[in-house]
């Protein structure tokens, strides 16, 4: 291992630490549950080539990397989770988008096509899932902030840092294995700008949690609305007495 890619391992494992401590000593792990499961995983997943056996390294790295292409969804639910909460006109409106549903069918059948291509180009059902999921996830945290802006949610400045952090992350995730399928001499480039981009996103992540406010809540609403009838019914109340004064 050469000292780049030491320096690039060891820096990841520690804003990783970083990142879980973080969650639990703000106690936000409570507020993003999901997300926290995925950084958690994050953590034991690269802790785990640790202390395998070398010969088990290629088995433990396809297995776990399967498992981790399904947890990475946690962070869009997250994110549909705070931006659209339960009770919310906000969800009806979303559960509403016949274009939703349309880019969904669409996405599919690209991730589909694609993930066969790569299948008939490699003959590795895991590389197909890999690209076809970073596909996926980048498609659908564009679609959630483009929800944001369309229905002009108030997006706070922490689910805004992780959701860009993550949607550039598998964008640069689906551009590597996309550019190797058409050039296979860019392997070796891949295998330093693919960990090199996630110690980016958890450094991003970091530092959301860190220095930025958490976000709104979306459902506050309805006590402003709450607010605003008990002012009505008042102000109806004074005008019936006023009425009932005026000679």
């Amino acid at each position: 291992m050469s000292v780049f890619s030491a320096a690039i391992l060891f820096s990841g494992v520690a804003l990783e630490v970083c990142l879980v401590g973080l969650l639990l000593w703000k106690g936000l792990w409570r507020r993003y549950a999901c997300f926290s499961f995925c950084a958690a995983w994050f953590l034991f997943r690269t802790l785990l080539f640790f202390i395998i056996p070398p010969s088990q390294y290629a088995n433990v790295y396809w297995t776990t990397d399967a498992i981790d292409v399904l947890v990475r969804f946690l962070v869009i639910v997250e994110l549909v989770h705070h931006m659209f909460p339960k009770g919310s006109s906000l969800t009806v409106l979303f559960s509403r988008g016949l274009s939703v549903v349309a880019a969904a069918m669409l996405m599919l059948a690209v991730t589909t096509f694609w993930s066969y291509q790569t299948y008939v180009a490699s003959h590795s059902m895991r590389a197909a899932m890999e690209r076809s999921a970073s596909f996926t996830q980048a498609v659908m945290t564009l679609g959630l902030l483009l929800a944001v802006r369309y229905y002009d949610i108030p997006l706070g400045q922490q689910l805004r840092a992780i959701a860009f952090a993550f949607g550039v992350w598998a964008s640069i995730a689906t551009a590597n294995n996309a550019v190797i399928d058409l050039e296979h001499a860019f392997l070796p480039y891949w295998q330093i700008v693919r960990p090199l981009s996630f110690v980016a996103l958890i450094g991003t992540w970091n530092w959301a949690l860190w220095r930025l406010s958490p976000d709104p809540q979306v459902a506050g609403y309805a006590v402003q609305m709450a607010e605003l009838g008990a002012w009505t019914e008042h102000w109806n109340s004074t005008q019936s007495a006023l009425r009932r004064i005026k000679p």
